[in-house]
């Protein structure tokens, strides 16, 4: 069984120490967080992954905790929902890409392909949103 099976008033029931046990606990409201100290961008991709797991996602995370075998400059994410998928970076101010990142970006606009650099979770979560809102009509 998933989170997202139960219905809003059984998830309401679960005690926060168990989601976060699971890493499956919620990110702070924004007026909870501290605005002196922003979220680590380990940990708005903990919170972006997270969410396409509720809402079985497929998608390929290149984590932070360790040394990645991917090829060099390959972005944190690649995720597919509704028929569509991009690359997704996180960044942090200031952003600072590397000519490794720059190069693997321009390969995938050679060849038609969606990449993006995002600040937050709420931002990735943004663009994946917006590819199912605009296939609800189809």
């Amino acid at each position: 069984m998933r989170l997202n099976d139960l219905t809003p008033e059984q998830q309401k029931l679960i005690d926060p120490r168990d989601l976060a046990q699971l890493g499956l606990g919620a990110p702070l409201p924004q007026e909870r967080q501290n605005p002196k100290r922003p979220r680590l961008e380990r940990d708005e991709q903990k919170i972006f992954r997270n969410w396409l797991l509720l809402n079985d996602l497929p998608h390929c995370w290149h984590c932070t905790h360790r040394r990645s075998t991917a090829v060099r400059g390959v972005s944190d994410f690649w995720v597919g929902a509704s028929g569509k998928s991009a690359w997704i970076e996180f960044k942090q101010l200031p952003i600072r890409i590397s000519a490794e990142q720059i190069e693997f970006q321009q390969m995938l606009s050679q060849q038609g392909l969606g990449w993006h650099i995002v600040r937050s979770a709420e931002e990735a979560i943004e663009i994946v949103r917006g590819w199912q809102q605009s296939n609800v009509d189809l």
